[in-house]
Parts: C-alpha cells; structure tokens; sequence
C-alpha cells in the first residue's frame, strides 16, 4: 500500500516571540514493513539551527530553533511511504504469558534486556492493583501472550469511550481507568499499564 502524508502543525503565539527550541518526531523511519520513498520537514520562518538525528528507539528526530522574532510558526511533514501487508496475527504461534514474563524478568540475553526496559515505571503509568484487576480476565493461565493482548485490546475498545474533552496529558491513568473513557494516548497508556 503506498501514502502520501502532510501533516502540518501551526502555532499562533499571543504576541511576537524572539526564540523557539523545538523537537519534532514527524518523520517516517523505515521498517521490516515500511519503505520511506521521500520525506521532508519544512519549517517557517527559516530556523537557524537545524539538526536531525535517530533516538534510542529507531525515530527521526529533528531539533531546529526560530531565532528571529516570529507570531507563527508553521512546521509541514509530507511524506510518501510504501507499506507492505502485515501477517496475520491468529496464525502465528505464541508462549504462554507466565513464560514470557519469566524469560524477560531473568535471561541475561540482550533481546530480553530491551525488553525489561519496557516494563519501567514512566511518570505515565505506574503499575498498581487497579490495572492487574483489570489485566487479569485477559492473562488467564497459561493463555498465549499474544492471544492475551489482543483479547486485552478488544476489550480496551469495546469498554471505553473515545472523548477527546474528557483528558489531557496530566490525566492520572487511574482516572481513565475509573471513568473508562479518554483519548488515545490514554488507551495506549492503559494497555500498556496492564502488560
């Protein structure tokens, strides 16, 4: 499947600024499954500074800075990008979750180090009794990790409202849990909370 994207994000400040530092994640990188066939970040007015880089996870990170005296900043990602299919996930085998827990918390391979990464506190989510209660009717014993999540998602979807007036960044995750509503993030954060 083959895209074009633009994406374009344009602050108005309330009055004339002299200085902006930015960091912008709006790049595509290339995948097993994702091909980048161009993709450019336009930046207005002009930055004097400009640098791009990859971050610890594999992601085009641009980092410019507006040292002229500026009302509006308008920054445009356009993008073409060929994706292929993905396989399909019923198919493909999948250790019980208690296995994978266990060869993540103990094999000293770098692949499970990447992983236990992953499972540290973020000021986001922080594990807690409510998640693991609301985790469990998915991670029964002995059920495959993947089987698992999946159901898990199915459930996230299907249990909670998609409200975008209803959160912000600082929305405790044990809000969007009780209320069950939020946006994205919110839901991503939970799901994530609950692995």
């Amino acid at each position: 499947m083959n895209y074009q994207i633009t994406h374009r994000t344009t602050y108005r400040y309330y009055g004339r600024v002299s200085l902006c530092h930015n960091e912008a994640r709006l790049l595509p990188r290339e995948t097993s499954r994702q091909f980048v066939e161009e993709s450019a970040l336009e930046v207005l007015p002009v930055p004097a500074l400009r640098r791009e880089r990859t971050d610890f996870f594999g992601n085009r990170v641009v980092n410019f800075s507006v040292q002229d005296i500026h009302q509006t900043l308008e920054v445009t990602a356009r993008s073409r990008v060929t994706v292929a299919p993905r396989p399909s996930l019923t198919d493909t085998p999948s250790p019980g979750w208690e296995e994978v827990v266990c060869l993540v918390r103990d094999l000293p391979e770098l692949g499970a180090m990447e992983a236990r990464q992953y499972t540290l506190e973020s000021p986001f989510i922080r594990p807690n009794a409510a998640l693991a209660a609301y985790a469990r009717p998915s991670f029964t014993a002995g059920r495959p990790l993947l089987e698992a999540v999946l159901e898990l998602n199915r459930r996230i979807f299907k249990e909670f409202t998609y409200d975008p007036q209803f959160s912000t960044l600082a929305t405790p995750l044990s809000q969007v849990l009780e209320e069950r509503r939020g946006v994205c993030q919110d839901f991503a954060h939970l799901a994530i909370g609950c692995l």
